[in-house]
């Protein structure tokens, strides 16, 4: 199972679920790459140095420095990264989203903030995590 998929230097990439039965849980965008999302699993953008900008079934977005924002599965979200930009995103499938609600006894919403430095470090450092782990969404707690 890929663990990562990663757009770097103006390369482009797609997560298809028909050429991959089991799509990656980390995510990230870096230096003009471009990914776009299956459309099966609920992601969560969160920008790490630059820029980038979004675009999903609802809108187009601009992400800068320390802003996150959150797609349901359905919006299909393109992250094209700036020239300096760095962009990481959690991809989670109905498993992972149904494991997390009964941890936490809430569930993840659609929506888009800013976070303070400190939280910024925290959230990179569980995306570090979530992919040295290399274990599925679902297993992560």
């Amino acid at each position: 199972m890929r663990q990562l998929s990663l757009a770097d230097r103006g390369q482009t990439v797609s997560l298809d679920r028909s050429l991959d039965d089991v799509a990656p849980t980390c995510l990230g965008v870096a230096r003009l790459g471009s990914l776009q999302t299956a459309g099966s699993s609920f992601t969560v953008w969160m920008q790490v140095r630059g820029s980038s900008w979004v675009e999903a079934k609802e809108g187009r977005f601009r992400l800068r420095q320390g802003e996150w924002i959150a797609f349901e599965k359905e919006s299909r979200p393109l992250v094209q990264a700036g020239r300096n930009g760095l962009c990481v995103g959690l991809n989670l499938n109905v498993e992972a989203l149904r494991v997390l609600t009964e941890m936490a006894d809430c569930g993840l919403y659609a929506g888009r903030g800013r976070m303070n430095r400190s939280d910024a470090r925290v959230a990179l450092r569980l995306w570090r995590d979530a992919l040295a782990s290399g274990q599925p969404a679902q297993a992560l707690r």
